[in-house]
């Protein structure tokens, strides 16, 4: 999120949300996303779209389980490329291939099939390469960025009423959270390649 949240208006116009919601991109993104092999064109039927070879219409077909409008989780794993470009992690250079698929989506929005895959009904389908997203980031994204190698540290903090309250041994959901921040360092550096650290502080 710290990265993520709303694209540039010629890249994701009239987005409505902080997440990605119908893109294609190299995979599932933490902030929403399909991965590209799972979204195709309306017509020609089956074709999957790049700015070489767009829709000739303006509707997308996005399959159930290659994605998510909203949904980001642990298991979803590594960032997507371009997500990893948003942070530092890659260049527009190392990602010189990639390509966003953007739905603006319609008034009439977005209705489900049968198998229960999502059709989209987009006012228009934006395209758009890794230079193109690079150059129309803001200069306040850009320096938010961390590079290659950073490590980054991250505090939690549990608030009790008093004292009084905090108890001798972890159980239940404190428990839980315990074991979730521990894990979390190592799943962000395989998120990320390996390419930043994540130390927590618990």
């Amino acid at each position: 999120h710290s990265w993520g949240v709303f694209l540039p208006d010629s890249v994701a116009p009239n987005q409505g949300s902080p997440h990605w919601m119908f893109t294609a991109l190299d995979k599932h993104g933490q902030m929403g996303g399909f991965t590209r092999s799972g979204v195709t064109c309306q017509s020609p039927a089956g074709r999957t779209p790049t700015k070489a070879s767009p829709c000739s219409t303006n509707t997308l077909l996005f399959k159930k389980d290659a994605g998510s409008p909203s949904t980001g989780n642990d298991l979803i794993g590594a960032y997507s490329k371009l997500m990893l470009m948003l942070m530092g992690l890659k260049s527009a250079a190392d990602i010189a291939d990639e390509e966003m698929v953007y739905c603006d989506v319609a008034s009439d929005g977005v209705t489900q099939d049968t198998d229960g895959n999502f059709v989209a009904q987009c006012k228009q389908i934006v395209i758009s390469t890794a230079a193109e997203l690079e150059a129309a980031l803001s200069a306040s994204t850009k320096a938010n960025r961390i590079s290659t190698g950073t490590g980054l540290r991250l505090a939690s903090v549990v608030l009790f009423p008093n004292a009084a309250d905090i108890p001798a041994n972890l159980t239940g959901d404190l428990q839980w959270w315990k074991d979730y921040l521990e894990a979390t360092p190592a799943r962000f550096k395989e998120a990320t390649y390996g390419a930043a650290q994540l130390d927590v502080q618990i």
